[in-house]
């Protein structure tokens, strides 16, 4: 989010691809869920949790956790979103323990958990303003204490900074040479401005659907299609999954988590470098997208369906917004750790899902953007 405001290739080592062994091996261990990456955080003595977000100017907490922990309101503040202007109070500075090292910053206070997160708050891109991250996506682990990138194995790419702070590369989408904002806060692998993605011709000829996005100030729905490849660092991605919307991003081009769960990337603000590398495996590895059309949140214990995706496989099943699902291939959703990991798994080719009236219903999945 942003508050000012998910093939093998010759010439291995020049082009960054060599192991991530050990990296980051005395850092921090990082944990993913479908909130992003979520990583140790402990404020006036309190252990928390937060969302690395590279892409939020300043750090967020939730306003019913800073309530609890006492925290001064100092002002308002006013910025955006990725789809809404936003207002927030800011904390006086605050003492802030992330992940191994600490930082001291106010504190933009609203409540992200009305918004849906279940996160105590943001780290945002302010904690690299005197800090270096090492971040190892494929590990899930990350270091602030590293002074240097890895030498020998990784390429190092401008990183610029915009006006407003945010920090972006230069890449290139099928071709069509591009700024783009860099953000690990983005589940999305690529966001493109409506404008510029139809300017471009990235739109002619794909199969399109609808989805919902979400920041901080709740779901919005967005178009959603797919892009040949995305090249950047001398590295080029195949078949990602993009939303296109009229979005407060700004660049036209908002690069996401997806792309640096597959890469070790180095963040040196100071030095207005961004290094990388991957291996071969981990740059082939296919994008995860929705196959079902079914969006739902919990409601009691079950699903309740709030949107079904156009051209989807749902919608040609008749399902429709209201539906209540109760068990997912026999299992009661009550019984369940994890709801959503059958929506993505490219080898699933059915799924049997039960809903209130006891009804049982086969739905066919594929990929339909």
């Amino acid at each position: 989010m942003e508050m000012n405001r998910r093939h093998l290739l010759t010439g291995i080592a020049a082009l960054g691809l060599a192991s991530s062994a050990n990296a980051a091996s005395a850092g921090f261990g990082l944990r993913l869920s479908n909130e992003g990456l979520i990583m140790p955080v402990i404020v006036k003595g309190r252990p928390l949790t937060g969302i690395l977000d590279c892409g939020a100017s300043a750090s967020l907490m939730d306003s019913s956790v800073a309530a609890s922990l006492g925290l001064t309101i100092d002002r308002e503040r006013k910025g955006n979103a990725i789809y809404k202007s936003i207002r927030t109070a800011q904390s006086a500075p605050v003492l802030i323990a992330a992940g191994d090292t600490a930082y001291t910053a106010p504190l933009m206070i609203m409540p992200l958990k009305q918004a849906g997160l279940t996160s105590d708050m943001i780290v945002g891109r302010d904690i690299l303003d005197g800090h270096r991250l090492d971040l190892d996506g494929p590990a899930l682990r990350a270091t602030f204490q590293t002074r240097q990138p890895p030498l020998g194995n990784m390429t190092a790419l401008a990183l610029n900074r915009s006006a407003n702070g945010t920090l972006a590369i230069d890449m290139e989408i099928d071709g069509v040479p591009v700024r783009a904002s860099v953000d690990t806060g983005s589940n999305t692998p690529l966001i493109l401005k409506a404008d510029w993605a139809q300017r471009n011709g990235l739109l002619t000829g794909r199969k399109i659907s609808q989805w919902l996005g979400g920041d901080v100030t709740g779901l919005h729905q967005v178009t959603m299609s797919s892009v040949g490849r995305a090249t950047f660092g001398g590295l080029t991605f195949h078949d990602i999954p993009v939303e296109i919307s009229d979005n407060r991003l700004t660049y036209d081009v908002n690069l996401g988590l997806d792309f640096f769960l597959r890469l070790r990337s180095f963040w040196d603000i100071d030095a207005g470098r961004l290094w990388i590398s991957t291996t071969p495996d981990h740059l082939a590895r296919p994008f995860d997208r929705e196959r079902s059309g079914l969006a739902y949140l919990p409601q009691g214990d079950g699903l309740n369906v709030i949107f079904v995706a156009p051209q989807s496989p749902a919608e040609a099943g008749g399902w429709r917004k209201g539906d209540l699902i109760t068990a997912i291939d026999g299992t009661p959703i009550a019984q369940m750790a994890a709801i959503d990991d059958w929506k993505r798994d490219p080898s699933r080719q059915t799924v049997r899902l039960t809903v209130a009236s006891g009804e049982t219903r086969t739905l066919t999945l594929q990929d339909y953007y």
